[in-house]
């Protein structure tokens, strides 16, 4: 007879970039090309299914643009949960999660995506490492498609998740 068993993820980081920078390479990127990168992962997920789940931490210097939060409405809809953890309060009604961010905390120096879908997960964790000669925001990142790394990254931000208040 088989016991069940019960798997606990406990990760020992604080935020998603304390999971990866120990491992693997950092890469440099400026504030453009990790907009790309996101915008190309946040498109992936179309084709994904329903029970996909969307996590984004932003900083304060890249922000959530009008574009982007009209992505993640969109998305919203199409996903088993799409949440997104800012430090500043998003103005309107939205169909994604928002989880508010203390300025002074570690996560609000971070911007993230983190998808973990049926068939593949991926994240996008990066945190500002200064300026380009050009004033440009400069990120160290990594890109990771280990499935147990981006799952630690998502169980770090799910447990920042709010209980839902019925009404």
């Amino acid at each position: 007879e088989l016991e069940p068993a019960i798997t606990v993820r406990a990760p020992v980081a604080v935020t998603p970039y304390g999971l990866v920078h120990r491992f693997g390479t950092r890469r440099r990127a400026d504030a453009r090309l990790l907009d790309d990168i996101e915008n190309g992962l946040l498109r992936s997920v179309y084709g994904t299914g329903a029970s996909t789940v969307v996590l984004a931490t932003t900083n304060a210097s890249a922000g959530t643009t009008a574009e982007r939060v009209a992505l993640f409405d969109d998305l919203a809809v199409r996903t088993a949960l799409l949440a997104v953890f800012d430090s500043r309060p998003m103005p309107g009604e939205h169909r994604f999660r928002t989880v508010a961010v203390g300025e002074d905390e570690p996560l609000a120096s971070e911007r993230s995506i983190v998808i973990v879908a049926p068939m593949s997960s991926v994240a996008l964790i990066a945190v500002e490492s200064g300026t380009a000669h050009d004033g440009s925001v400069l990120y160290d990142y990594c890109l990771t498609y280990d499935r147990h790394m981006v799952l630690d990254a998502a169980t770090l931000l799910l447990r920042r998740l709010p209980a839902r208040t019925r009404v």
